[in-house]
């Protein structure tokens, strides 16, 4: 009995023993594959970084008017979501416990926005030094340079126009570009503007019977129809020497 007895008390411990020991190497696998899969996801939230970094140091060295369409995961490796911020000359990425930063050549970026996705384009644009980022969405202005005509005589009927362009990512739909002035005001409606494209917008206008500066004030897309990245370049006055 006692034979017998110690027999199974060894036969116990035994099975102790090894579940014991496949208990130790099922948390040691485990924390391997944490290990590994963290690992996978710094590296991806690296190289996102580097990425953008990149796009925005080749578009700063190239130059003015010089732009180039990017886009960026929806999610880091694992499927975490992630948070994108640029401050001074820092391109930083944080994501689940951890981040990372990449340094650019350039302090004077705005980031006004960014859509995730691998089929979503976005776009960096150098605009006079100035590095723009741009989410995908229309992105209208007027041309001031191109206003016109500069001086008209008194009491005269005549078109005045000014070019639109669309530096966005995708296509304008219908918009509304306004001429306001103290004598005239004109509603001129664009049905759609290419992404990349210009568009001349004209109005007729019939200038004051005084001579003097008189300024018009365009406004493209008066009614905000149209989403866009930048909401702040939609203006712009023009002075007409009328004499």
């Amino acid at each position: 009995m006692n034979s017998t007895g110690q027999s199974a008390l060894e036969l116990v411990m035994a099975v102790a023993f090894i579940m014991m020991i496949f208990i130790i190497l099922l948390f040691s696998y485990q924390m391997k594959l944490i290990e590994s899969n963290e690992l996978k996801m710094v590296m991806d939230g690296k190289r996102i970084c580097r990425s953008i970094r990149d796009n925005i140091n080749t578009i700063a060295e190239q130059g003015s008017s010089y732009y180039l369409y990017f886009n960026i995961p929806k999610r880091i490796w694992g499927g975490h979501e992630y948070n994108l911020t640029i401050s001074k000359n820092f391109v930083d990425l944080t994501w689940y416990k951890f981040s990372w930063s990449e340094q650019v050549i350039t302090t004077n970026i705005t980031l006004y926005c960014i859509d995730k996705g691998s089929d979503i384009e976005n776009k960096i644009l150098n605009d006079n030094e100035k590095i723009l980022i741009l989410c995908n969405r229309p992105e209208l202005t007027p041309v001031p340079d191109s206003f016109i005509p500069k001086a008209a005589g008194v009491n005269e009927t005549l078109n005045v126009s000014i070019d639109v362009e669309n530096f966005g990512v995708i296509d304008a739909g219908e918009f509304i570009v306004k001429f306001n002035s103290t004598y005239n005001e004109s509603d001129v409606p664009v049905s759609e503007l290419g992404r990349d494209e210009k568009t001349t917008v004209r109005a007729e206008m019939t200038m004051p019977s005084s001579p003097g500066d008189y300024v018009v004030r365009i406004s493209v897309d008066y009614n905000d129809d149209i989403n866009e990245s930048i909401e702040s370049n939609n203006v712009c006055n023009k002075t007409i020497h009328v004499r």
